[in-house]
């Protein structure tokens, strides 16, 4: 059953450890707790987004920036709980989760608009980022969420642009909304492992 509320798969166990923990327990762990109660609304926010309305503007060009939206609510919510497992696992820093998809990668790599955006953007000129989209864009790994990452900082930088990222038709906007499924999935096993 789908459910309705586009909350993450465990939601309901969430609320439910919530209610069970004593005000001390909740006042020791109010950070942590607060970043999990912050990655639920957000992922619920990126799960129910659809688009955005505006004036006087192209269709595609609404929807090629609409689908840069989505992921960049979707990354919101996987930035939330990548900071609440970093505290859970005790880690210095963060990294990019893993997630390889052949298939996609090799769709994502069709955009050739999209690789020079990316590769001679600004925002996405942080060592490790460039050099790892490069890779990809090289096939040297098929690494979804270094994609995502880099299409993130684009889109929240401003650099980002439906004509200049080649989002002017369904196939690329689908080719992004996958991505974006694969941020919020990810973002969801791992919220599950942790409630777990």
């Amino acid at each position: 059953m789908k459910d309705l509320h586009n909350l993450p798969t465990k939601h309901k166990e969430f609320s439910a450890m919530m209610k069970s923990l004593t005000e001390t327990q909740k006042k020791k762990d109010r950070l942590y707790l607060n970043l999990l109660n912050r990655f639920m609304y957000r992922y619920r926010m990126a799960k129910a987004f659809q688009t955005i309305v505006v004036k006087d503007v192209e269709k595609r060009t609404v929807d090629g920036y609409a689908c840069g939206m989505k992921l960049f609510l979707a990354y919101s919510a996987y930035d939330e709980i990548r900071v609440a497992e970093r505290i859970l696992l005790k880690q210095h820093w963060n990294e990019t989760h893993t997630y390889r998809d052949e298939e996609l990668a090799i769709r994502i790599r069709k955009n050739e608009k999209m690789q020079k955006l990316l590769i001679e953007t600004i925002a996405v000129d942080e060592g490790g980022l460039k050099i790892m989209l490069k890779k990809f864009y090289a096939n040297k790994n098929d690494e979804i969420m270094i994609f995502a990452s880099s299409l993130r900082h684009s889109f929240v930088h401003g650099d980002f642009t439906t004509a200049r990222s080649g989002l002017t038709n369904k196939r690329e906007i689908k080719t992004i909304n996958d991505v974006t499924n694969v941020v919020l999935k990810l973002s969801d096993e791992i919220f599950s492992e942790i409630i777990s």
